[in-house]
């Protein structure tokens, strides 16, 4: 089964309107709609097949709308393999897929609905452009933070801090300053599980300050946790508790929930360590109550066993049992 992901932040653009770009060429553009009899994937939703002509070393840029249902691009090679995949790009329910090509010969899009009941019109269109235009560049960047993350998640630290590296490379280049934030805590986050914390605590500010300058207060708060967490790993219980408490006012302010739940826990954590257990108790109650609030079960479970610690520190084993 063909598993749908997000590849990450971009920009949406009119590509004839790219400030600098190089005049782009219309290689494919079809008007068609999704409805009952079309093609299908295993997930049960609609899609339409094109084929496109590209040459090795050709950057292409397809893009995908409809106002009737949530699009969904996929770009395969002649034998069907998979090349790249998008959803939403910079938030709206438009799709839009920037590439480089790996050899001459005949290539695939697919016009796919997100969702098994997703039809309707659609348009879609591919355009052959440089290599370096911005929106191959930017998808560029997240297909590489995203095979960075596979390889995190695996802890193969060294693969994924190569392409971490690369994808900080690209969003300097070409000024995307919130994906340049995204990619240096990526690589604190190596760093962090290494050990090296003052070359995470680095970066990791280095991801703040941009973060700050342009406005994005989910990833501040973000960042403020992870400097937090630096601190509290380095026994500075003072200076981790007061990042935890700024990313926590930032969190409620723009209503994140589960970043609340998260540092609501991450606040009490440090006053257990500092043996303050009614302050650490009432803090965790809080995270379990909106846990549950949300549905979120994972976090539930976590938030009953830290209670059920503080119970057998304070010594009432039957109620932490």
């Amino acid at each position: 089964m063909m598993i749908k992901h997000w590849l990450g932040c971009g920009f949406f653009l009119t590509l004839l309107a790219i400030p600098g770009a190089a005049v782009a060429e219309t290689i494919l553009q079809q008007t068609g709609v999704l409805e009952p009899g079309d093609l299908t994937l295993e997930d049960g939703s609609r899609y339409d097949r094109y084929e496109f002509e590209g040459e090795a070393g050709q950057g292409v840029v397809i893009q995908a709308t409809s106002d009737e249902f949530d699009t969904y691009l996929l770009l395969r090679d002649a034998s069907g393999q998979l090349l790249a995949e998008n959803d939403d790009w910079n938030g709206a329910r438009n799709s839009t897929i920037g590439y480089v090509l790996p050899e001459t010969g005949k290539y695939q899009v697919w016009i796919n609905a997100y969702s098994a009941d997703g039809q309707g019109s659609y348009d879609v269109i591919t355009e052959a452009v440089a290599a370096a235009h911005p929106v191959v560049q930017e998808a560029q960047a997240d297909r590489l933070n995203s095979q960075g993350m596979f390889f995190l998640n695996r802890a193969q630290y060294p693969e994924a801090l190569e392409l971490f590296e690369q994808s900080l490379v690209i969003r300097q280049e070409i000024g995307d300053r919130r994906g340049e934030g995204e990619s240096l805590n990526n690589i604190g986050g190596i760093y962090s599980r290494l050990g090296e914390y003052p070359k995470a605590l680095e970066l990791y500010e280095q991801s703040l300050a941009i973060l700050q300058e342009i406005g994005d207060r989910r990833g501040e708060g973000e960042s403020l946790n992870n400097i937090g967490g630096i601190y509290s790993r380095l026994g500075e219980y003072p200076k981790a508790l007061e990042l935890y408490e700024q990313s926590l006012a930032i969190l409620q302010e723009i209503g994140d929930r589960r970043g609340e739940g998260t540092m609501l826990n991450n606040i009490g954590g440090i006053y257990s360590r500092l043996g303050e257990y009614p302050k650490a108790l009432e803090l965790y109650e809080q995270s379990l109550a909106i846990r549950q609030e949300i549905g979120d079960r994972r976090g539930e479970g976590t938030m009953l066993n830290n209670i059920g610690g503080i119970y057998s520190r304070l010594g009432e084993y039957p109620k932490a049992l």
